[in-house]
């Protein structure tokens, strides 16, 4: 169920505008396969459930991507500038086409276990701090790009990236950020794929975490009387 407070609507915004060059050879990281499907449509389809509507920020030739349902923006005036460049494009189409949103829940296009009380967790968060934002965390590690941003702070972003800011961290910091800690047991819900070897990880953890599933869902065999 999308978070809702007076009225108001939470968006997101998937950001898959990076090059991914670790990956090697082939299609972009987020579009190779695991657990059946795109890496990209199982990211959407966690985070669509927790928002009103979801967006893609990618500077590929949407013609080139897999149906997703989401409009594609892509990084227009801040070409290459990272991250910050995607929230801020999210945060200003918003304005100007859906006003009724005020939150933007940012996630990363190759994190393919994004918990489902993702966007509850961070608004309960933020919600501690007047106006502020709050950032996923894991095993003590802060995963900046997963996030939950006010439009309001749509001018923080654009002025630190008209000054060449490029860390999200630092402008995180400024906007004094809540930060939200997740167990990584028994996986970590903010495991990104950067590498074929990092795809190989996660495809022998999900069929592990799959084949656990299965044996806790499986019924016990009943007992056998021993006649007398």
């Amino acid at each position: 169920m999308p978070y809702r407070e007076g009225g108001h609507r939470t968006a997101a915004i998937v950001l898959a505008g990076g090059r991914g060059s670790r990956m090697g050879p082939g299609p972009p990281k987020f579009l190779r396969e695991f657990a059946g499907s795109p890496l990209l449509l199982g990211v959407i389809a966690r985070v669509q459930a927790q928002v009103d509507t979801v967006l893609l920020s990618c500077n590929l030739d949407p013609a080139t991507l897999p149906p997703t349902g989401c409009v594609t923006l892509p990084d227009a005036e801040f070409a290459d500038a990272g991250p910050l460049a995607g929230v801020l494009t999210a945060m200003e189409y918003l304005r100007r086409r859906q006003p009724r949103v005020e939150w933007l829940l940012s996630v990363a296009a190759d994190t393919p276990w994004l918990p489902p009380d993702l966007g509850a967790r961070l608004h309960a968060a933020r919600a501690r701090r007047e106006g502020g934002i709050a950032v996923a965390s894991s095993g003590g590690r802060r995963h900046h790009v997963i996030a939950l941003w006010p439009l309001a702070a749509a001018a923080t972003l654009r002025e630190a990236l008209l000054r060449g800011e490029r860390s999200v961290a630092a402008v995180q910091a400024h906007l004094d950020a809540e930060y939200v800690e997740w167990t990584t047991d028994p996986l970590d819900p903010f495991f990104n794929i950067n590498t074929a070897q990092d795809l190989a990880r996660a495809e022998s953890m999900q069929r592990a975490a799959d084949a656990a599933s299965a044996m806790l869902a499986a019924p016990a065999p009943h007992s056998q009387e021993i006649p007398t």
